[in-house]
Order: C-alpha cells, then structure tokens, then sequence
C-alpha cells in the first residue's frame, strides 16, 4: 500500500483557494419553513473558511454550503409574514466577509446577503471560532426582542474547540451545542 501525502496550499495569507469546478443552479427545493414565530427571529450562521472545509478534499470543497444557506433564506424570505425575522452571515476568519442582521424581506437587504454567501476576499482560513461567536454574542445583545438562532458550519476541526465547547455548554439557557 502505497500512501503519498497530499499537501494543501497555504492560505494563512493572501486568498482562500478556489476550486475550478464551474457551479451549477441547485435543484435542492425545500419544504415550507412554517408560520412566522411569535417572538421574532434573528437567523445568524457562522461559515467556517479553514483548509480542512474548503480547499479540494476538504469537508466542503465544492462549496454548497453557501449556495444552501442561499436556499435557505430564499424559502425564509417567501414565507416570513410578519416583516420582524432578521438575517445576517458571519465568518470565522474576517469581518470584512460578515453582513450585519437585516430583514429577511427586504429586497436590498437579500443583495447584501447574497455577497456575504461566499469565502471572503483575503480569508486567512483560521480553525478559530472564537472571535466569530463573541461577535454573534454581541450582535445577540443588540437585538434582546428577537430569538437567535446561531448556526455553525463548519467539520469541528477547530484549535479552540475546547473552550468553545465549555463556552456553549456553560450556559444551556441560550446555547444548546451538538456535535
């Protein structure tokens, strides 16, 4: 058995790489969200841009990730009622990446989205989840009337998952953690 290593880019600096596959529409078509909730909701997933997620042989290296996501609130946004759920993208390695909440109605607001739905320029590709999840606990705060649902993509390869973990863990009132 003859096992050579297959050695990744760099992408500590610079551009998180590309895969050449060309994207294709996706033909995902995803049930009825349900009615708008009482309380309104607040939508905020984080995308993990490591190596060991993005690049060729990573856990997500043709990218659908985002394209789901886009699905996802595509279906919110045809069926939120009430004009109150918000939405907004965050990403480990950078803010610049980041869409800041908005509502899931608003036509301009559905452009910015769609930007914050792919790696971002100059995305270092940090296992780091930390700095993404203190901002989302900020953003959390700006908005007490709206339930926040956080959502965490990524393969849990992580150099803090330690802390990260006893972090959620430690406070069941607001997090509930699985992986």
């Amino acid at each position: 058995m003859n096992l050579t290593p297959n050695l990744q880019p760099s992408a500590l600096v610079g551009e998180m790489p590309r895969t050449g596959k060309p994207k294709k529409k996706e033909t995902i078509k995803l049930g009825w969200p349900g009615f708008c909730p009482r309380q309104p909701r607040l939508v905020l997933p984080i995308f993990d841009d490591s190596g060991s997620v993005s690049v060729p042989g990573g856990g997500d290296s043709v990218g659908n990730r985002y394209e789901e996501a886009q699905l996802a609130f595509e279906a919110l946004q045809k069926w939120c009622s009430c004009g109150k759920c918000l939405a907004g993208v965050l990403h480990f390695d950078t803010p610049s990446g980041d869409v800041n909440p908005g509502k899931l109605r608003s036509p301009t607001f559905q452009r910015h989205l769609a930007r914050g739905l792919q790696i971002p320029r100059f995305a270092a590709g940090s296992s780091i989840l930390g700095p993404s999840l203190i901002r989302a606990e900020q953003i959390a705060a700006n908005f007490p009337k709206h339930e926040v649902r956080l959502v965490v993509l990524t393969d849990w390869q992580l150099f803090d998952i330690d802390n990260i973990l006893e972090q959620l863990r430690g406070n069941r009132a607001r997090h509930r953690a699985e992986r």
